[in-house]
């Protein structure tokens, strides 16, 4: 099978500042992979690199066949920590305007854009300003707008992290059916174990700065369970520690664990 990302030897260097060195993964089709390490070991400049926002210094990057910055961005969607909502558009306006940015008129895209809108739990509030949206759902329709891009490969950056516990925990529980279905492969960045483990088919762990694969591991059953369940089962439990033992080797006063909130 022929991935649909492929990192190979990948390195990134910033003037004097070495952020990432000697990459290596692939994703296949379908597939989603969590990456977790400490905070600044690079893993919001990988999906920067993933996207073609950015250039390795040495090695490459492959996506869907394509190694050039413009080939790598027509296939991903990148969607950031913060839902970056516009406040003046209604919930579906600002769903639809990954669609309206490909040339559709506002109805069109509206129409299309609602069928999505519905499957993510949102009907009922198409014309709600984000100020009326709780987070949860401003996090949804981020989504949806990122889903309805209609790239290969979703690019997810902490989305969950602004979150309290509960509305998090929830969130999670909605978002791993989504990605479980198969319909786009995906990269999430997280820094909470739980998450990591839950959402993704494998988890890829990186290093302190000069950021470098650790290892790569495979998760458990991802969302069969609902996240409560799942953080407290044996094979989680297993797998935290597992993952948890490959970050000593991280930077010190570097660390992340399980559910951040």
């Amino acid at each position: 099978m022929t991935a649909m990302v492929q990192a190979d030897g990948v390195g990134r260097r910033f003037g004097g500042l070495e952020v990432l060195e000697g990459i290596d993964f692939g994703l296949d089709e379908g597939e989603v992979l969590s990456v977790i390490g400490p905070s600044g070991c690079g893993k919001s400049t990988l999906l920067g690199l993933i996207a073609g926002l950015d250039r390795p210094t040495t090695g490459t990057i492959t996506v869907g066949g394509g190694t050039a910055s413009d080939d790598r961005l027509a296939r991903c969607a990148y969607m950031p920590q913060e839902d970056c909502l516009l406040p003046w558009f209604s919930a579906l306006d600002n769903a639809a305007l990954a669609l309206r940015n490909q040339g559709r008129g506002r109805k069109v895209a509206r129409e299309e854009a609602f069928p999505v809108f519905e499957r993510l739990g949102l009907g009922g509030f198409e014309d709600a300003k984000p100020a009326e949206l709780s987070g949860g759902m401003r996090q949804r329709v981020a989504f949806a707008r990122t889903w309805l891009a209609g790239k290969s490969v979703l690019l997810l950056d902490e989305p969950l992290a602004s979150l309290d516990g509960l509305t998090r925990r929830s969130m999670q529980a909605w978002l791993a059916p989504l990605l479980a279905g198969g319909e786009r492969s995906a990269v999430l960045v997280t820094h909470d174990l739980d998450e990591a483990l839950y959402l993704g088919d494998r988890v890829l762990v990186l290093s302190g700065r000069p950021g470098r694969v650790l290892g790569i591991r495979e998760a458990p059953g991802r969302g069969e369970m609902d996240p409560v369940e799942a953080s407290g089962s044996r094979a989680f439990s297993e797998s935290r520690n597992e993952l948890a033992s490959l970050l000593e080797s991280a930077s010190p006063g570097d660390q992340i664990g399980g559910s951040q909130s």
